[in-house]
């Protein structure tokens, strides 16, 4: 039985480690919401066509790197957007959560630095947890995770336990609440 699916992009460096029990999609940066929606399929179809319980999303949240300025995106500009495809922004994350409405049965961690720092994060965050009908996990600061090198060779990623303050966006209408502050034994595995 798979218990989660990881959407990887590209420009977050490392590598996932793989098992039977979760399925590792890596994206690159021309990634359209369709198709990450499709690698969501992909793992249900892998599951005998059941929901998965978790999806997790291991990529960069980016910000302008001039304070005062907006990142420009297809469909307007942001503070905050997550560097996922093309990226997933408070235009888009709505149809990627009803691409994949009734595919994933627990939640959907965000492996993102600090999309709760801001407003356009809080909005990707609550219209993804909307659409996609479970609740969205995410916190307000960088996510501190390894990828060394041992003997030359790369080491699968470990996030360890979240960093900063850990919020839950609802389901039913988006809003979010504080659970847990980071460090803590709450890990992302």
């Amino acid at each position: 039985m798979i218990n989660s699916i990881i959407l990887h992009d590209s420009r977050l460096e490392g590598t996932i480690r793989v098992d039977d029990e979760r399925r590792v999609y890596r994206v690159g940066p021309s990634a359209s919401v369709p198709t990450l929606a499709r690698h969501v399929w992909a793992g249900t179809q892998e599951n005998g066509g059941n929901p998965v319980p978790v999806l997790s999303i291991a990529a960069h949240g980016t910000t302008h790197p001039e304070p005062g300025h907006r990142v420009a995106g297809p469909q307007g500009s942001y503070d905050f957007v997550i560097q996922l495809g093309e990226t997933l922004h408070p235009d888009n994350a709505a149809q990627f959560g009803r691409l994949i409405n009734g595919r994933i049965s627990d939640r959907i961690r965000l492996l993102v630095c600090s999309p709760v720092r801001y407003r356009d994060g809080i909005r990707t965050c609550g219209a993804l947890a909307v659409s996609a009908g479970v609740p969205v996990y995410a916190s307000s600061m960088v996510q501190d995770y390894d990828h060394d090198r041992l003997f030359g060779i790369g080491q699968p990623m470990n996030f360890g336990a979240w960093e900063g303050m850990v919020y839950r966006f609802s389901e039913r209408d988006g809003s979010y609440t504080h659970c847990f502050t980071g460090p803590d034994s709450t890990t992302f595995d």
